[in-house]
C-alpha cells in the first residue's frame, strides 16, 4: 500500500514538471513558427524593396541623362514612368506616384559639400509597413556625364591704336587758356568734349565746356570754348553729352547739375537742378550711372535720383553709406562703386550698388601706402588702378585684382613708386599703359603694364611739368587717335592735349572683337576654353570670357592666353557663352587676324 501511494505522488510531480516545461517550450516553438513565417514575408518584402530601390537609382540616372535640369534643383521627388515621343520614359510625378501597394519610394536631391554645380547628392528611399516597419536607402553622387565642345570663330582687321607714342609724350598739340584766374583741378572727357573745373581757389569759372575737333592724322586737333558756368567752387566734374555734374563746396548744393543744351547771350550755362546732401559737408567727387548720381564727401557716400535733372533731386539711400576715411574719388563700373579714402587700412572701398536703396560695402582693400588719392577701373572691371599720396618709404600706384570670379579678388597684384611725385589722378589708356599725374617730381609718368607682374613695373616715359598736373582724362577718338587731356597749374594754358599710341606713327595696329554667342539651349556648366587657332603666326591675343543666364547680359572677366584654361565655377551655370579677344602685333594696321576658341560644356 505504501508503494502505491508513493508512485501516485511521484506521478503528480512529473505531471507538474511536464506542464512547466511545456509552458516554456510551447510558446517558444509557436513564436518560432510565427517568426519563421513572418521572416519569409519580410524577406520577400526586402527583395521587392531592393528591386524598387535599384529601379529608383536608374530612374534618376535616366532623368540626368535626358537633361541635367531634371536633377539640378534640390528637393524631394517621386519617379514614375510616362511617355516621351510615344516611348516610355522616366519623369518626376506627384507624391501619390511614390506609393506602390505596400511600398513608398522617394528621391531626395541635395548639394554635395562643398557645393559643386556639376554634382548632386542623391538619396533614394523605399519603405514598407508589412509585419515590421522598414526602410532601405541608397545614397550616391551624380555628376554631369556629357562633355560637349563647340567652336566660336572671331576675325577682323587691325586698326590704328593711335598715331602718337604713349611712352614718348610731348606737348606739341593744342592747349587752351581757361577763363579767369582760377586753378583748374577737375577734368572729364568724352568724344569731342572736355569738361574742366576749378576748385583750388574761387577766382576761376566753376565749369568750362570745351569742344575738341577729331581730324584724321596727321592734322592737329583744336580746342575751343563752347560755354562756361559760374557761382561755385568745383572739386570734381562728370560730363555727359547734354549735362555736366559738378561736385562743389556749397553746402546747400553739393552737386550742381548744368544744362549744356543752351546758353544765354553771354555764353553762360544755367542750372538745371542740384542735390543737397544731408549735413553741411562738401562734395569731393561725383559719378553718374544711368539715372542715379553718386557723391562722396567727408566720410559719406550718397546716391540720388536723376530720372529728372531739374530741381532738387531726392536722395535714394536715406542714410547713405559710412566710409572708414575721408573720400577723395569715386568711380562706377557696372554694379560696383570704387572709392578711395584717407584711411590707412582701407584706401580702396568697393561698394555694391545693385540695390540703390541699400548701399553695402562689398570689399575693403588695404594698401601698403599713404592715403588714397584716385582710382581708375579698366574696361572689363577686372582691375582697379589706385593712386595713393606721396610717401618717402612706400609705393604710390597699385594694381588691384577686382575680378570677382578670381580667387585673388581684392588682392594687390603689383605696385609702382612715383619717386617723389604726389599723385592727383590716374588713367589706363587704350593700350596696356597707365598714366599717373600729380605735383612734384616728374609730374606726368607712363607705366607699361603689358606684363603686370613685372616687379618693379617699368616706367616707359614721362614729362616734367613744373606747374603741376591736377587732373587727367583720356579718349580713344573715332578717328582712331588716342589722347590724354590734362589740367595744370599753368595760368595761361591750363588745358593741354597729349597724343598717344603704340609708336610707329600709327602703323602699330590692334583690335577688340566679341565672338557670337554660343547658346546651349538651357542651363549648363561651361568647363574650359581651348584656343585651337590664331592667325597669322606673329599676331598676339588675349581673351576674356562671359557666361550669361539670359543670353543678353555679358560681364567679361579673366585674362586667358593661347594656353586656354578652365572656366571658374563662380561664373556657372548659364545658358550662353561668348568671349572677347584683343588682337595686337602682326604687321600692324590692316593685318587680318582670326582665332578659333573651343568651348567645352556639360549639359
Amino acid at each position: 500500500m505504501k508503494n502505491v501511494k508513493t508512485q501516485k505522488g511521484q506521478l503528480l510531480v512529473e505531471l507538474l514538471v511536464a506542464f512547466g516545461v511545456a509552458s516554456v517550450l510551447i510558446p517558444a516553438i509557436i513564436f518560432g513558427f510565427i517568426s519563421a513565417s513572418g521572416g519569409r514575408v519580410q524577406q520577400e518584402q526586402r527583395l521587392k524593396a531592393t528591386g524598387l530601390l535599384k529601379e529608383g537609382e536608374e530612374a534618376v540616372r535616366s532623368l540626368r541623362d535626358m537633361d541635367w535640369v531634371n536633377v539640378a534643383t534640390n528637393g524631394t521627388y517621386y519617379p514614375k514612368v510616362s511617355s516621351c515621343s510615344s516611348l516610355p520614359c522616366w519623369v518626376w510625378g506627384a507624391e501619390v506616384d511614390g506609393i506602390m501597394g505596400d511600398f513608398t519610394r522617394s528621391v531626395i536631391i541635395s548639394d554635395v559639400a562643398p557645393v559643386d554645380l556639376s554634382k548632386k547628392k542623391i538619396t533614394v528611399s523605399v519603405g514598407w509597413n508589412s509585419i515590421l516597419p522598414s526602410t532601405m536607402t541608397s545614397t550616391f553622387i551624380l555628376a554631369r556625364w556629357k562633355n560637349i565642345s563647340s567652336s566660336l570663330v572671331s576675325a577682323g582687321t587691325l586698326i590704328n591704336q593711335g598715331s602718337g607714342d604713349w611712352c614718348a609724350p610731348t606737348l606739341n598739340l593744342a592747349s587752351l587758356d581757361l577763363p579767369k584766374n582760377g586753378v583748374a583741378n577737375a577734368i572729364s572727357a568724352i568724344q569731342g568734349q572736355i569738361a574742366a573745373g576749378t576748385g583750388d581757389n574761387a577766382s576761376g569759372i566753376s565749369y568750362a565746356n570745351v569742344s575738341i575737333t577729331d581730324p584724321p592724322a596727321p592734322a592737329t586737333p583744336s580746342a575751343s570754348m563752347v560755354g562756361t558756368f559760374d557761382g561755385f567752387k568745383t572739386n570734381d566734374v562728370f560730363t555727359e553729352q547734354n549735362y555736366a555734374y559738378l561736385a562743389t563746396d556749397t553746402n546747400s548744393k553739393e552737386i550742381e547739375i548744368v544744362d549744356l543744351t543752351q546758353t544765354d547771350i553771354n555764353g553762360k550755362y544755367t542750372e538745371a537742378g542740384y542735390f543737397n546732401a544731408p549735413g553741411n559737408g562738401n562734395a569731393a567727387s561725383i559719378a553718374v550711372s544711368g539715372n542715379v548720381g553718386y557723391m562722396v564727401g567727408g566720410t559719406k557716400l550718397y546716391d540720388f535720383d536723376l530720372t529728372s535733372k531739374s530741381g532738387s533731386r531726392p536722395i535714394i539711400d536715406s542714410d547713405g553709406l559710412n566710409l572708414d576715411g575721408t573720400a577723395s574719388r569715386i568711380v562706377i563700373w557696372g554694379q560696383r562703386a570704387y572709392v578711395t579714402t584717407s584711411s590707412l587700412s582701407e584706401q580702396l572701398t568697393i561698394i555694391d550698388i545693385s540695390n540703390t536703396s541699400d548701399l553695402q560695402v562689398k570689399k575693403k582693400v588695404a594698401l601698403d601706402a599713404a592715403a588714397g588719392a584716385s582710382v581708375y577701373i579698366n574696361e572689363e572691371g577686372t582691375r582697379a588702378y589706385v593712386a595713393a599720396h606721396s610717401s618717402s618709404t612706400k609705393a604710390e600706384l597699385f594694381i588691384v585684382n577686382t575680378d570677382e570670379t578670381s580667387a585673388g579678388y581684392g588682392t594687390v597684384i603689383n605696385s609702382y613708386d612715383t619717386n617723389g611725385m604726389d599723385p592727383k589722378g590716374i588713367i589706363k589708356v587704350n593700350i596696356p599703359r597707365l598714366v599717373i599725374v600729380g605735383t612734384n617730381g616728374e609730374e606726368y609718368q607712363v607705366i607699361d603694364i603689358t606684363d603686370e607682374t613685372i616687379n618693379p613695373l617699368p616706367r616707359c616715359g614721362g614729362m616734367q611739368i613744373d606747374t603741376g598736373v591736377n587732373g587727367v582724362s583720356t579718349v580713344f577718338a573715332t578717328s582712331q587717335r588716342a589722347y590724354s587731356y590734362i589740367v595744370t597749374g599753368d595760368s595761361s594754358t591750363e588745358l593741354k592735349i597729349i597724343e598717344g599710341g603704340p609708336g610707329g606713327g600709327g602703323s602699330g595696329g590692334g583690335l577688340i572683337v566679341e565672338s557670337s554667342p554660343l547658346d546651349a539651349g538651357h542651363s549648363v556648366v561651361f568647363n574650359r576654353i581651348d584656343i585651337t587657332s590664331l592667325t597669322p603666326s606673329d599676331i598676339t591675343a588675349t581673351y576674356q570670357i562671359a557666361v550669361s543666364t539670359d543670353c543678353s547680359t555679358y560681364n567679361y572677366s579673366g585674362n586667358y592666353t593661347i594656353a586656354g584654361g578652365p572656366i571658374p565655377m563662380t561664373l556657372n551655370p548659364g545658358q550662353c557663352f561668348r568671349y572677347k579677344v584683343t588682337f595686337s602685333g602682326g604687321s600692324g594696321v590692316g593685318t587680318a587676324a582670326s582665332t578659333t576658341v573651343s568651348v567645352n560644356y556639360s549639359p
